[in-house]
């Protein structure tokens, strides 16, 4: 079985409310004046770097809850983010003791030492594995451990659900694999929350991962973003 939890947590907002009211402004913009259209290239640049923004504010907080984890069950973990710069700031050894291993991988990490790097973690030599989603959600076993930690959230839901499901092997030992995914509340990541779960049309049609299937989930978002600052 997979259970997945949504865990929202509270973060540093002034860096994400700084990119916030810029992207707010560039929206409403558009929205108001000629057509009313957004240009979808502008619309996923805004929201992706919204997501960027708040993928960064998280990182402390997914750093605590890594060590808590470890702290807890002793057992390796798998963490999935989007932006390079996240992913290096989890990797920071300044923030655990060398005893608790990191390593990282990405879309930029050579073939050789991705397949180092996965064997050492199937066999207990690392205790962090943090990883590019896209490169990392397919065709890779990770079954070591049983729980993976989304710090960044993916617009299209399959390239999460293949990422999730590398720890859910035929050879996973466990009886229950947990998906964790960190939502830092009043950001993107709770416009994002609420269109997944309550416009499920659009995400199911966002499976497949088109671009107009991914522009699907990107104008819904953006429209909640925009309602919710005329509420405020």
């Amino acid at each position: 079985d997979l259970l997945e939890t949504i865990l929202e947590v509270e973060v540093h907002r002034e860096q994400y409310d700084e990119a916030y009211n810029t992207c707010m402004e560039q929206l409403e913009f558009y929205r108001t004046t000629g057509s009313g259209s957004i240009p979808p290239g502008l619309l996923l640049n805004i929201l992706t770097e919204l997501r960027h923004a708040a993928g960064l504010a998280k990182t402390k907080v997914a750093e605590n809850w890594m060590l808590d984890y470890y702290e807890q069950t002793g057992k390796p973990l798998v963490v999935f983010a989007h932006h390079k710069d996240v992913i290096e700031r989890l990797a920071d050894a300044s923030w655990y003791d060398v005893a608790k291993n990191a390593e990282t991988i990405t879309g930029s990490t050579p073939d050789k030492d991705r397949q180092r790097i996965i064997a050492d973690f199937q066999e207990g030599k690392i205790q962090f594995l943090i990883c590019s989603t896209l490169a990392m959600k397919e065709g890779v076993n990770l079954d070591a451990a049983d729980t993976t930690l989304f710090v960044e959230r993916q617009w299209v839901p399959a390239h999460e659900k293949q990422a999730a499901a590398r720890v859910r092997r035929l050879t996973q030992e466990s009886a229950v694999c947990h998906k964790v995914v960190l939502s830092a509340k009043d950001t993107v990541d709770t416009h994002f929350d609420k269109v997944v779960s309550e416009k499920a049309a659009i995400v199911e049609a966002a499976l497949d991962g088109t671009d107009d299937d991914k522009m699907k989930i990107a104008r819904a978002v953006a429209d909640s973003l925009l309602e919710g600052r005329k509420k405020i």
